[in-house]
């Protein structure tokens, strides 16, 4: 299943929010656990400073999850398995987003600047001690071995 951008459900997008905060910051995999176990106590800082972010390539993709998070009228869960979730639907927006990420991205995530350049060899002239009585370069057969 792909990830789902009109879902709406809380718990989804707080696991799609995890997911680029995690990115953004470049924050070690075992985040989305802790955030799991409290999120009101981890998440909290890390979103914040992930929004503050805004040349990362990936704000834009933060902007629409945090919405729906942070103007949900609650605090962050202590605990995300509540009965509320208790079908892992934090789970499930946590992977689709990492899913689309590396499909969308493939893997380029940051501040990313490309400077386009063309190489153009240098031309190389052999001298007449390189040849052969065949006629045959002899650098040629040199890497040839």
């Amino acid at each position: 299943m792909a990830l789902d951008k009109s879902n709406k459900n809380y718990y989804y997008n707080l696991g799609r929010t995890v997911a680029l905060v995690e990115i953004i910051n470049n924050l070690p995999m075992n985040f989305a656990g802790l955030v799991f176990d409290n999120a009101n106590e981890k998440l909290p800082y890390q979103l914040r400073e992930a929004l503050k972010r805004n040349s990362h390539n990936l704000h834009k993709e933060l902007i629409e999850p945090a919405d729906v998070v942070l103007f949900h009228g609650e605090l962050l869960p202590t605990k995300v398995m509540t009965s509320v979730d208790a079908n892992g639907t934090y789970w499930i927006g946590y992977y689709h987003q990492k899913s689309y990420l590396a499909d969308a991205y493939k893997g380029v995530f940051g501040m990313v600047e490309t400077e386009v350049s063309e190489h153009v060899p240098e031309k190389v002239d052999f001298s007449p001690e390189g040849v052969n009585a065949d006629g045959k370069d002899n650098i040629i057969e040199e890497l040839r071995k």
